[in-house]
């Protein structure tokens, strides 16, 4: 998804004043941007992206056992070998 996608769907369920404190940007920007206006928009479409695009998140993890505590201490200890 673009920048501009993204933007869309945000305001489809939060305010241009959130937004804009959202990416520390003023309201004027945003509306140039939506209106395919503002000069060279490069560095406003990379932080669009990275503060609202696709991004995973482990939550957290469960376990039921020591055993599978120490497994996943391994684990995260292999992974950071790599």
């Amino acid at each position: 998804m673009d920048a501009l996608e993204l933007l869309s769907q945000q305001l489809k369920i939060k305010s241009l004043g959130k937004i804009a404190k959202e990416l520390e940007v003023s309201k004027s920007s945003l509306c140039l941007i939506r209106s395919k206006k503002y000069p060279n928009p490069q560095k406003m479409y990379s932080r669009i992206v990275d503060k609202y695009g696709n991004k995973q998140e482990i939550i957290g993890i469960s376990v039921s056992s020591v055993d599978e505590l120490e497994d996943l201490a391994n684990l995260i200890k292999d992974i950071e070998c790599i």
